[in-house]
């Protein structure tokens, strides 16, 4: 029962030898295979070229891509010697492996694409397969690929410059609209320099609390002259003024996203129109003839509680009574009295 079965699986392995052979065969011999390598485009052309090159020999058959860019050593066919090239029996002719087999094969490949006077044609000269390594006496020697990879290949280009990011994150300006979506829009943007810039670390260990420390007022400490200032002071009270860790940010955002719509529901005044005899501030609408705007908003600079008109959310009220939101008051109130 055995002799069979040793039979049978050597007969497999030849029959898939045979089948390898006839694949590189196939390939080696093809009428054309794709443009030269030009030399003196540098980088530029060795990434077309390997493209080509790798999507030639995938044609080839299940195996050849991947030898083509395995890296680990593949042992090579033994030399023949002046006594091996005279013998006239099966020991005058050397037996390549499958292995073997396809990595001559796409040696021949790369040879045939580059150019026969070039630097590449022979920086590989040497070399007898064309992906992984040769060891001899314990050393590896690179092969074809990986020797053409180090000369021509360059470092990929980079989506953005990283120095450019940072001083576009510390440059930014505060949003002149006072929105939940304009904050959110400035947070985000925040993050996303800083991550370019690797300032933005997922852990919470000293040193990245310090990298997040260079760049927390980008979206936390508003000028004095922001809408933002005083709702992130607010903010800043809900947090308990957390602002270390990841998990601290989050908060603040949502925080400041609150104390945001809050303020734009309450008192975030959106302009008015005169012919129209009728006012909009703090999303609230109601009948103000020009002759009485003055009464409607009060004097400029002065208290504006006295002359305000059916305003309903209370809370303006209370909010107003502290020195930052009468001076907020006082601004909206001006700019209000001037555009009509």
């Amino acid at each position: 029962m055995a002799a069979p079965a040793a039979a049978a699986s050597a007969a497999a392995d030849d029959a898939a030898r045979e089948m390898v052979a006839k694949l590189c065969d196939n390939l080696i011999t093809r009428s054309t295979y794709f443009t030269i390598f030009d030399e003196s485009r540098g980088s530029t052309d060795y990434v077309r070229w390997r493209k080509d090159l790798e999507a030639c020999v995938k044609s080839a058959g299940t195996g050849f891509r991947e030898s083509l860019l395995y890296n680990g050593s593949v042992p090579e066919a033994p030399i023949m010697t002046d006594a091996d090239i005279m013998l006239n029996t099966a020991a005058g002719h050397t037996q390549l492996t499958m292995p073997q087999m396809r990595q001559q094969a796409l040696l021949m490949v790369i040879r045939a694409t580059l150019p026969p006077d070039g630097e590449s044609i022979k920086l590989i000269r040497a070399c007898v397969h064309a992906g992984g390594v040769v060891q001899r006496a314990g050393v590896n020697h690179d092969q074809a690929l990986i020797l053409l990879d180090r000369r021509w290949s360059a470092a990929d280009v980079p989506e953005f410059d990283v120095g450019l990011e940072a001083k576009r994150l510390h440059a930014m300006e505060w949003p002149s609209e006072f929105s939940v979506d304009a904050y959110n829009a400035h947070f985000n943007l925040a993050v996303t320099r800083a991550s370019r810039c690797n300032l933005n670390p997922s852990t919470d260990d000293d040193s990245s609390k310090q990298l997040r420390a260079s760049w927390w007022y980008v979206f936390a400490d508003p000028p004095v002259s922001s809408h933002y200032f005083v709702a992130a002071q607010e903010a800043r009270s809900v947090t308990g003024q957390a602002a270390s860790t990841v998990a601290h940010r989050a908060a603040w955002q949502v925080a400041y996203g609150e104390v945001n719509r809050h303020l734009c529901q309450s008192w975030c005044w959106q302009g008015c129109w005169w012919h129209g005899s009728w006012c909009r501030l703090c999303s609230l609408c109601w009948s103000c003839p020009p002759w009485s705007l003055g009464g409607c908003v009060g004097g400029v600079g002065g208290s504006p509680f006295p002359g305000w008109w059916w305003l309903a959310d209370q809370e303006v009220w209370a909010l107003s009574a502290s020195a930052e939101w009468g001076a907020s008051y006082s601004r909206s109130i001006f700019c209000l009295q001037h555009a009509c």
